[in-house]
């Protein structure tokens, strides 16, 4: 399904609550816009990112979900190492970040778990409008073993070559597999 940018809070949710699912945009929306439109359907959620780059927005609006609580902790893969940038503008919330860079990170994920509930979608998050065709899988539900898979290249990383890391409980729980 195309899903244009004035309608995005209003179509993404239920199709992103399918078991599995396919849309696509015009690299009209971003990342942000995705975060608000699916960031509800699992409340209180560990965030798991990975893409290419971040900037000083994102990181803000990323600090905003952790501040008012929507995401419980924040787990960052970057493409180039951008560990000042994230410890400048996560300062404050740094104890429920873990961050690490990888040069294999070419495209995005943006995952939720509560432990209970897994949202996972793969494609290209934007930070800019770039009005190219973006094609996005999604799968929701209450499989862990499905989140394990989906996530399963990316959690390594986060454990062996972590830039930032993090205590944090929901953290450690992700990393470690115990859901």
């Amino acid at each position: 399904m195309y899903i244009q940018p004035c309608c995005i809070n209003n179509e993404l949710p239920p199709i992103a609550r399918q078991p599995f699912a396919y849309f696509q945009s015009n690299g009209d929306w971003l990342l942000k816009d995705l975060m608000a439109a699916v960031g509800q359907l699992v409340p209180d959620a560990v965030c798991l990112i990975t893409i290419p780059e971040v900037n000083v927005f994102t990181l803000r609006t990323l600090n905003t979900y952790l501040v008012k609580g929507w995401f419980k902790a924040l787990l960052l893969v970057t493409n180039k190492p951008q560990t000042e940038l994230v410890k400048n503008e996560l300062a404050g919330n740094l104890d429920k970040v873990c961050y690490t860079f990888d040069s294999h990170i070419l495209d995005g994920v943006f995952a939720l778990t509560d432990f209970h509930r897994f949202l996972h979608i793969q494609g290209p998050l934007l930070l800019e409008t770039d009005f190219t065709l973006c094609m996005y899988s999604s799968s929701y539900g209450t499989d862990a073993g499905l989140f394990k898979s989906a996530t399963e290249a990316i959690t390594p990383k986060l454990k062996l070559t972590t830039v930032l890391p993090s205590k944090n409980e929901l953290i450690v729980k992700l990393l470690n597999k115990k859901y």
